[in-house]
Order: structure tokens, then sequence, then C-alpha cells
């Protein structure tokens, strides 16, 4: 009983997790280089994260609808987020060397892209 809870759980956060890991590891290394963010890059950091969940949507939009991710797939693509974050922060450590007022968008913009795409693509490898 305690292991279906556990597989069920594991389910449901496989990916919410991986995606907070990107956005806090995201900002921490661009506050590392700019120091912490007034408001106003706080504001821009959210509207870029928005914006590449948009341009993902957008693209997504006309896909026949997926089969649902069994739970087994999902807790061994939640195992190897390692890739899919290490990935989003690796492209947030190259932004983060860019001017100030660009790097919080687009960090988050970059952050969230390469995060969902990298995460795309190792639920498709876990179900072949």
């Amino acid at each position: 009983m305690y292991r279906q809870a556990l597989k069920s759980v594991g389910h449901d956060s496989a990916l919410p997790y991986g995606y907070t890991l990107t956005v806090w590891c995201s900002g921490a290394v661009l506050m590392h280089h700019h120091g912490p963010p007034p408001v106003g890059d706080v504001f821009l950091f959210l509207l870029g994260g928005v914006a590449a969940f948009a341009t993902l949507a957008t693209v997504a939009r006309s896909a026949p609808d997926p089969q649902e991710p069994q739970p087994a797939d999902l807790l061994a693509t939640g195992a190897a987020h390692f890739l899919a974050v290490a990935g989003a922060v690796g492209a947030v450590a190259l932004i983060a060397a860019i001017g100030c007022g660009v790097a919080w968008p687009l960090g988050s913009f970059a952050a969230t892209l390469a995060y969902l795409l990298l995460a795309t693509l190792q639920l498709a490898i876990v179900r072949r």
C-alpha cells in the first residue's frame, strides 16, 4: 500500500519537482552574477517564463492529444531530471554573462524552454 502511494506521489510531482529545481537554480545563478533583482526584474523573470510556456503551448497546440504517461514512466523521467535541469541551468549560466536588464527575462525564458524541451525528450526516450 505504501509503495503504491509513493508511486502516486512520484507520478504527480515528477515534472513540478524538476521545474522547481530549474527555477530556483536559475534564479540563484542570475543572482550570483547580478545580485538580488529589483522588483521590476522579478516581474521580467516571471514574464520570461510565461512567454516560454506560451511559446511551447502554441507549438504543441495542434498536435494530437498525448497518451497519458504511465506512473512508472514519469518516475523514471523524474529520476533522470538531472539532465533536463542541468541543461536549463547551463543555458542560464551562459545568459547570466550578458547585461543585467536582459538577463532576467531571457534567463527564465531559456530555463523554462530548455527544461520543458529536455524533460519532453526524456519522457519520449523512457516511453520507447
